[in-house]
């Protein structure tokens, strides 16, 4: 896990932290034990997509985020 960004102001109230996670590691379960209720949690991951036509296969990247 890698901590990319940090921002803290505590006059607004504001506390986000932007990470990368590797896909096959235990730091999700720290992070489960960090969340309260009422906390936002977005994550984005990219897809390779491929569309068949009659004579070409064209591979699309798509980009999906998600908020939670």
């Amino acid at each position: 896990m890698k901590i990319l960004k940090k921002v803290v102001n505590y006059r607004k109230r504001v506390f986000a932290v932007r990470l990368n996670l590797d896909s096959n590691t235990d730091d999700i379960w720290n992070i489960y034990n960090l969340l309260n209720t009422g906390d936002l949690i977005t994550g984005t991951c990219n897809r390779k997509v491929q569309k068949e036509g009659t004579t070409l296969t064209q591979i699309a990247k798509k980009t999906f985020t998600a908020t939670l």
